[in-house]
């Protein structure tokens, strides 16, 4: 499904495919442009259980990254921990699954970056959807 959008845009709008989000319709006019979730702007808000993290693109295939600090979570993540959309900031709608955890860094004594493997990709599949979230 392609939807060709003609009119103002808040951001609200979600791409997505057979396997999950891909990332954010950032400017719409014939063409729509679309902000990956890999895009080293793009901050995506997930959580897991107790963990809560403002996700940043990477820049690479597939892999968004989240920093942590093990005195505000003791409870430690773990590879292939399930990371799904938290809701907040009002762009994607929570609870749908984003990827899994795929390799952790200890940066110092308190900081845990780690790397998540998301489980849509953009080159899947060339039929995408646009969802918008309705406040």
């Amino acid at each position: 499904m392609f939807e060709f959008v003609k009119r103002d845009i808040d951001n609200s709008l979600n791409v997505l495919n057979e396997n999950g989000i891909i990332g954010q319709v950032i400017h719409a006019d014939i063409l729509s442009e679309v902000l990956l979730l890999t895009d080293k702007e793009h901050i995506l808000p997930i959580v897991s259980g107790s963990h809560f993290c403002n996700a940043r693109g990477s820049g690479k295939p597939q892999i968004i990254k989240c920093l942590y600090d093990t005195k505000v979570w003791q409870d430690k993540v773990t590879i292939g921990q399930e990371f799904y959309s938290s809701g907040l900031g009002g762009i994607y709608p929570q609870g749908i699954l984003i990827g899994k955890v795929l390799k952790i860094r200890k940066i110092d004594d308190n900081l845990i970056e780690f790397d998540i493997n998301l489980v849509s990709s953009p080159l899947a599949s060339n039929v995408v959807g646009i969802l918008e979230v309705i406040r």
